[in-house]
């Protein structure tokens, strides 16, 4: 089997189940079980019936299909195939020759009964509960869009879900239940998982938050990010001291520092909401510079369990891998691999 170099990047999961209102601990359900019922729903079923609407039937903004999944000992590896949109049948390429401001856009069409996208791979290792994106290709981890898929499958098709029908006959979800009596509770089904986090190094810059002296954002800006595209005016208006319309956004890489002390609660603010971003890019990162240690930079992202890995594995074509592969090859490095997240690695 071909060898290919791959980066796996661990999220811990910090919901799975079902859980009352204002609850930190599920009524029922596990990251076992979700599995475990994902592969017995989805047994023989078409792909294009694997994408699932929200429990009130609202189709999600990022469509997520079930492209296979596979067990492997106690652990899980599954594949998402991530919807791009399409128009009229066709999708959009631009040729990369053309001038900004002038893009020559093609249109490419989409072979009849196809779903246009992308593969994403994943390890769940319940005993932990933890789950990793593998990364091949695609810049993209698919994290986010994956996490919104298992939590529609909680709420929607799992083996906890009772249904109804509402007064023109469509389903309705009215509650959840793990009793034989089937007789719904007031519940609501949850998936979240975020950035693995080890301890060593965000501990030491809580004890040394008071000498902190600049804090630094490097980040990648994604031109269809209406968000990223008015923080790059707001810098160019800051460099060139007028107003910018923004017609020259490109998509690019920003690396800001800012001379500034945050208290220790307003770090603990940073951390939070630095692990609630989904980053697809290693340079995408948060740092700190200290006093009288100006030399070094301590990055945030080197506290997260990601590192690159080579292994072997099958592939059914350019996009998709062969999944019973890519379990063997996991399980054959797993202590090795999982030692990312010893707090000393």
């Amino acid at each position: 089997m071909p060898v290919e170099q791959v980066r796996i990047s661990f999220y811990q999961v910090r919901k799975c189940g079902f859980f009352g209102w204002g609850a930190s601990a599920p009524a029922f359900g596990s990251l076992a079980d979700t599995m475990s019922q994902l592969e017995q729903w989805s047994d023989g079923m078409a792909l294009g019936l694997t994408k699932i609407a929200t429990p009130g039937g609202k189709e999600p903004s990022h469509p997520v299909y079930l492209a296979g999944i596979h067990q492997r000992g106690r652990d899980w590896v599954f594949a998402t195939w991530n919807e791009v949109p399409a128009h009229d049948g066709e999708v959009a390429s631009v040729s990369i020759d053309s001038v900004v401001g002038d893009p020559e856009v093609h249109m490419n069409a989409i072979v009849e009964n196809s779903v246009p996208g992308f593969a994403t791979y994943f390890w769940a290792v319940p005993d932990l509960d933890v789950i990793a994106s593998i990364r091949f290709t695609h810049a993209a981890t698919g994290h986010g869009p994956m996490c919104g898929y298992l939590e529609r499958f909680l709420g929607v098709e799992s083996n906890y879900a009772v249904a109804g029908e509402d007064d023109v006959g469509n389903r309705v979800i009215l509650g959840y239940t793990d009793q034989d009596d089937n007789v719904p509770k007031k519940l609501w089904a949850r998936f979240r998982s975020e950035a693995y986090a080890k301890g060593g190094q965000r501990r030491f810059l809580l004890n040394n938050c008071h000498r902190i002296t600049k804090v630094i954002r490097r980040g990648s800006l994604d031109a269809t990010k209406p968000a990223n595209k008015r923080w790059w005016q707001g810098m160019v208006k800051f460099l060139h001291g007028q107003p910018q319309d923004g017609n020259g956004f490109v998509s690019s890489q920003a690396y800001v520092e800012l001379q500034y002390t945050p208290g220790e609660d307003e770090l603990k603010a940073m951390f939070e909401a630095e692990d609630a971003e989904t980053h697809d890019s290693p340079w995408d990162d948060l740092g700190f510079q200290l006093q009288n240690d100006s030399n070094k930079i301590h990055w945030i992202g080197r506290s997260r369990a990601s590192d690159v890995f080579q292994i072997d594995i099958t592939r059914q074509n350019a996009e998709m891998i062969d999944l019973d592969s890519l379990a063997r090859a996991l399980s054959g490095q797993r202590a090795r691999i999982l030692r990312l997240l010893d707090e000393d690695a």
